[in-house]
């Protein structure tokens, strides 16, 4: 039954294994396996048998387009969807290169206007059962991206934390499975780095800044310098995952911690920070407890200690 459903709740947790695999979507396939992720329970079991139903009206008034083109859109987006792979580049000193589909069954009724699908076993693991070494962000912050690649590009710098990271140009166009649309240097750094950047700018809560290194006259490496800011949420109707209870806001520690923070916090702590209650800023809070021990207790909000106890990292 539909109900009404904050996006800023809606929470895509993701096993860094799955983040970090080669792995290439159009933007209504990852709009549609997305809506799927963020109804998933990441610390509760998901069973191969579990089945997703999703309305086009559910997907269309998620990110806001109009249902009649979303109709024509998401039946391409299912023909494809059942052929998509991801690939695991080295997942053991045994295997260079695994690979496994999305999912396992995907279909689209037209007369109900809906999309089941089941997803694939070897998926599965990556995206239930989760204690640790996980990428989570919200999916407000990616709805309204059209190019792939921003939200591959997105899902990479939530992944990577901190402020910077440096990537080879081979690696990104690897993990990004660009292949060879866009060999030429010009085109690669304008589809691939810097109109997707312009969108992450615009639409998510990340602020973006590409710097490339060159050896000789040749670019090898872009720098990625990048910030935090805030993002409020709007509400949408939504329609929940039909089995096993899953929970649309995945779980009570995925709230934004500025509802959880408590009087015992001191107004100026020494180890206040100001993106201190923004959830995407777990690295700074991992960062205090790694410094300071447990003297950060009280400074540090309740649901985040939580977070990080999941983790492993308290």
């Amino acid at each position: 039954m539909a109900q009404l459903i904050p996006t800023e709740k809606m929470i895509v947790v993701k096993h860094n294994d799955l983040i970090d695999a080669a792995q290439r979507l159009s933007i209504y396939e990852s709009r549609i396996l997305l809506t799927c992720i963020a109804r998933i329970n990441s610390k509760g079991s998901l069973l191969h048998t579990d089945k997703f139903i999703l309305t086009v009206e559910d997907v269309a008034e998620l990110v806001g387009v109009d249902s009649n083109s979303a109709y024509s859109e998401l039946k391409k987006a299912v023909d494809r969807l059942a052929e998509r792979w991801v690939y695991f580049i080295k997942p053991s000193d045994r295997v260079m290169e695994a690979k496994s589909r999305w999912v396992s069954y995907v279909a689209y009724i037209p007369n109900e206007g809906t999309i089941e699908l089941y997803f694939a076993p070897h998926i599965i693991p990556l995206l239930s059962d989760i204690s640790k070494d996980f990428t989570q962000y919200k999916i407000e912050n990616v709805l309204n991206f059209q190019s792939m690649y921003s939200l591959r590009l997105y899902e990479l710098m939530c992944r990577w934390g901190g402020k910077e990271k440096t990537v080879d140009i081979d690696w990104l166009k690897t993990h990004l499975e660009v292949g060879e649309k866009h060999d030429r240097i010009d085109n690669f750094k304008k589809w691939v780095i810097e109109n997707p950047l312009q969108e992450i700018n615009k639409f998510s809560n990340l602020k973006v800044t590409p710097e490339y290194i060159k050896r000789g006259r040749r670019i090898v490496s872009v720098k990625f310098l990048y910030s935090i800011s805030q993002k409020t949420g709007k509400i949408i109707e939504g329609s929940v995952v039909k089995k096993n209870n899953f929970s649309d806001s995945n779980t009570s520690i995925h709230k934004k911690i500025s509802q959880s923070k408590t009087t015992d916090t001191p107004k100026k702590s020494k180890y206040h920070s100001d993106k201190s209650d923004d959830i995407d800023n777990i690295e700074y809070f991992a960062d205090m407890r790694k410094k300071y021990g447990d003297a950060v207790t009280k400074a540090i909000p309740a649901d985040m200690i939580e977070l990080l106890k999941s983790q492993g990292r308290w």
